[in-house]
């Protein structure tokens, strides 16, 4: 038997994202896919948009792809006025005096990582 795509989405299934413990949101014309445990952080990153100084344990790049696995949105190296956190490590740079100047939330790296983890 065929279904029509009416009939289908009045079913309401679980996507396969929401199947495998992934929930997803739309951001401008991106959709963005998170695992559900982000919504049990206690400073939820979800949604956040994320900037990193400083030297950390991992690679810019890893430390970037964290954030996104846990909802974040880590997609530059700038401070812009789209900047919700900003993660220091060691030696930050100007970033962290941008920061202090604007609205926009600092957290130890090491924060950063009993968050995600």
């Amino acid at each position: 038997m065929n279904y029509s795509m009416d009939e289908i989405e009045e079913l309401n299934l679980p996507t396969i994202e929401e199947e495998a413990g992934y929930d997803s949101f739309k951001r401008g014309r991106f959709t963005i896919v998170v695992r559900k445990e982000a919504d049990n952080l206690p400073y939820s990153i979800k949604g956040k948009n994320i900037v990193f100084t400083g030297r950390g344990p991992y690679t810019r790049g890893t430390l970037m792809k964290m954030a996104r696995e846990h909802g974040a949105f880590a997609t530059s190296n700038s401070i812009s006025k789209h900047t919700d956190v900003l993660v220091v490590g060691e030696k930050p740079g100007r970033k962290l005096i941008i920061a202090k100047r604007g609205n926009i939330k600092i957290i130890s790296m090491e924060e950063f990582l009993s968050e995600i983890e």
